[in-house]
């Protein structure tokens, strides 16, 4: 599997490092788990915006979250040795952004300042960040198919990696056309396992014999491509009927009434591109304060 020129990371590797774990403290009392994958943002004037994407039900009640990170080593790879870089955000309620839109359920965590403070104690966190060059390009949805292979990344139930810091890849397929919204939403879904703490999750247009192949939509710079977000999930009821809802994220007892049927709904990419005004606004805003 070829390596980027620049980070030294196969695909799959630079996947495993654009996630992040979300814990978040609840004003209930208790913690959720949630996936966030780091995203470069630009404004209309081209001005970068690095952030955390995840759900907004991941961090709606969250009075604190707290996000860890790898260190860079002295190569500028990433240094596995069991420390991380711990970064706890309290006052929460003040730190993140929701979509525009109430019906997408999408926010971000503006990352700078974390980035700036984990530097500070002269260890970088090793982290890779996908951009709008990412996404899949007009003439390759119009390419796609209802049955493509997906990646799905992130910390479902909860699992993962927690000596080196590493979430869990997930291989599926698409379950209904990416290219028509399901249910006239912004959405498609996907046949793959999806518990508690996969809210937030990337999805990606990615099989490695496309690879081997030649198969162009894997190919460049810019692969693999980003289609979606995970938010959801269908569950079956006992009663017989069925009902989607956004995915748990609480870590808790709870009885089990609702059994998952293994289809996942995900936004697509293309509804990150509704953060933009909001970006310019808080930028212009900045500037104010900065130059008053």
């Amino acid at each position: 599997m070829k390596r980027d020129p620049q980070t030294g990371l196969n695909d799959a590797e630079f996947l495993s490092h654009n996630t992040v774990r979300i814990e978040a403290e609840l004003s209930q009392g208790y913690n959720s788990i949630g996936t966030g994958f780091l995203y470069q943002f630009f404004s209309s004037n081209k001005t970068g915006f690095p952030a955390l994407v995840t759900n907004r039900h991941v961090l709606e009640n969250a009075m604190s979250v707290t996000l860890e990170f790898n260190p860079t080593g002295e190569d500028n790879n990433v240094d596995f040795n069991g420390r991380k870089l711990v970064f706890k955000v309290t006052e929460f309620q003040n730190g993140w952004y929701k979509h525009p839109n109430p019906n997408i359920d999408l926010a971000v965590i503006p990352m700078s300042a974390i980035i700036n403070r984990i530097s500070e104690s002269g260890v970088h966190p090793f982290i890779t960040f996908f951009r709008r060059k990412n996404f899949p390009k007009p003439e390759e949805w119009n390419g796609l198919s209802a049955l493509e292979p997906i990646i799905m990344v992130g910390y479902l139930n909860g699992i993962w990696d927690s000596f080196n810091n590493l979430p869990v890849l997930r291989r599926g397929m698409t379950a209904t056309h990416p290219k028509i919204d399901f249910e006239g939403r912004p959405e498609f879904l996907i046949d793959s396992a999806v518990y508690t703490g996969s809210s937030g999750s990337p999805v990606f247009l990615f099989e490695y014999k496309d690879i081997m192949l030649g198969r162009d939509l894997n190919l460049g710079k810019d692969k693999p491509r980003l289609v979606g977000i995970l938010y959801g999930c269908y569950l079956h009821q006992q009663a017989g009927y069925m009902k989607s809802i956004p995915i748990p994220t609480v870590k808790k007892q709870i009885p089990v009434i609702n059994i998952p049927n293994n289809l996942g709904i995900v936004i697509k990419s293309k509804e990150l591109d509704g953060f933009i005004s909001l970006i310019d606004r808080k930028i212009s805003e900045n500037k104010v304060v900065e130059d008053e």
